[in-house]
């Protein structure tokens, strides 16, 4: 019997010892398997010491470490050192940093969480566990809601009720980092919470007001998730790497924001905010954050550019935006954002200045001059969109240019191209998803956009032009070696 007992706490030895990090197994080639076999569910981060994604997530995962090490029973967290272990990578198909992969019962798949410690914790749970943690005393309820930065709560009649099913299965699918629980709807919780009549679903928060009582139909699982959706972030949102996640993975498309240096305008936006709750997000963007470099970028903006209100939606393709104009008043930015919302005015396009000469064999178009030039009824008009850094791009243009030149002297036919990293047009069918972009618009009142997809070389873009112009032309006998328009 002693020998047996001997034999057993070896095994228990060898299996529980990984080296471990702040609460982080760190695991080898050699222990990966092991920490796989002991642990049902597990979450393993595949990193680069180098990586800077890498470094911004560490204390994330870190504290979502602690957290999961205090549930009942605990959940572990996991990572590898992919520059080391490169085996372990390549088996698992690791191709950028930092690639998060969950394990349950030892088969892996994609984790497509948030990249912050209360994400990372909720993801986790509803893998884990029910989708609503079931709340048996007051203490329990308090420390759950005082744990969690959103914490819902339904306070039911029972367990066989349709709220109770109906709030169940909303859980169930709400992708976000709302925690959910419930509660027993008896006296002590009623009391204590202040809740007047039962059944009744709450959101607490540890935010703005605090707490969000949901007046809607405890059936209506719609209702439900629109309530927590448009509470479940605070009034005003910074933006960065932690919050985008949330911003752009959430259900309110229609976004707010404020690009500002300092702090001057945060009661006034705050006020704009909470006039448009529920209808538009309201962020904040530090211009001063090297991080938020790229996305000043897009907006056209730099920097040190003044505090500059702007609204995107991000379900139209293309993407419009509205610059407001006016002084940073509450009442202004209102009558602004009201104006957007319902369609009234045009959306801001970014452009560079116009050249002040343009009389190259290719057109150089921007923002303010491409519904002038490209949209001109009289006109044939091929355009490459074309981003300075891209190398394709790059290539074609010795070919472009030589294009050009063969339709230099005729009226008609317009050769040009557009910097769509500076500049932006408002056109149903122009969506530019890769570079170069090549569209003909041909000549007429409608203009019927034709995509080219053909071969980048002179000859095909000559025969692509023959084939879809709606002007007469002739071509020199020697262009490109194709034969006159003479059918035209």
């Amino acid at each position: 019997m002693k020998i047996l007992f001997l034999v057993a706490l070896a095994a228990f030895a060898v299996a529980t010892d990984f080296a471990e990090e702040d609460g982080v197994l760190v695991l080898t080639e050699d222990t990966f398997a092991p920490a796989l076999k002991e642990n049902n569910f597990l979450l393993v981060e595949f990193y680069a010491p180098w990586c800077g994604h890498c470094k911004r997530l560490a204390p994330e995962y870190v504290k979502a470490a602690e957290i999961l090490l205090k549930e009942d029973p605990p959940l572990r967290i996991a990572k590898v050192d992919a520059t080391e272990e490169r085996d372990l990578a390549e088996k698992f198909g690791i191709k950028g940093f930092p690639t998060l992969k969950f394990f349950k019962n030892g088969k892996d798949s994609e984790y497509d969480g948030g990249r912050t410690s209360d994400a990372i914790v909720s993801w986790l749970r509803k893998k884990t566990g029910p989708p609503a943690k079931t709340l048996d005393t007051v203490e329990v309820a308090k420390t759950f809601i005082d744990n969690n930065d959103v914490a819902v709560v339904l306070f039911h009649s029972g367990v066989e009720t349709d709220e109770y099913k109906s709030f169940m299965n909303m859980a169930s699918v709400t992708e976000s980092d709302v925690q959910f629980a419930v509660a027993s709807a008896d006296e002590k919780f009623m009391g204590e919470f202040g809740i007047a009549h039962a059944p009744a679903l709450v959101l607490f928060k540890q935010f703005d007001e605090k707490r969000n009582d949901y007046t809607g139909d405890l059936t209506s699982e719609m209702d439900m998730s629109d309530f927590i959706n448009s509470n479940s972030l605070p009034l005003v949102i910074p933006f960065n790497q932690n919050t985008a996640r949330k911003i752009f993975g959430g259900p309110i498309k229609s976004h707010l924001l404020l690009f500002t240096n300092d702090n001057t305008y945060e009661q006034t936006f705050s006020s704009v905010a909470e006039s448009f709750r529920g209808r538009m997000l309201a962020i904040t963007v530090d211009q001063s954050d090297a991080e938020n470099e790229k996305v000043c970028q897009f907006f056209g903006l730099e920097g040190g550019s003044p505090a500059t209100l702007m609204i995107v939606n991000m379900e139209q393709q293309p993407l419009k935006k509205f610059r407001y104009p006016g002084d940073l008043t509450v009442e202004g930015m209102v009558a602004f954002g009201e104006e957007v919302l319902s369609g009234k005015l045009k959306p801001f396009l970014k452009s560079e200045p116009e050249p002040e000469e343009n009389n190259e064999p290719v057109v150089t178009l921007v923002g303010t001059s491409f519904e002038r030039i490209v949209l001109d009824a009289e006109k044939d008009v091929l355009v490459e969109f074309y981003a300075p850094w891209c190398g394709h791009c790059k290539s074609l243009a010795p070919k472009y240019e030589e294009l050009a030149k063969i339709f230099v002297d005729i009226p008609t036919v317009v050769i040009a191209k557009m910097d769509a990293t500076e500049n932006e047009v408002d056109h149903p069918d122009v969506n530019i998803r890769g570079f170069p972009t090549i569209k003909f618009f041909p000549a007429g009142e409608n203009k019927e956009v034709v995509e080219f997809d053909g071969a980048r070389d002179v000859e095909d873009f000559v025969k692509f032009i023959k084939a879809h112009a709606k002007s007469f032309f002739d071509l020199p006998e020697d262009a490109a070696g194709v034969e006159p328009n003479d059918e035209l």
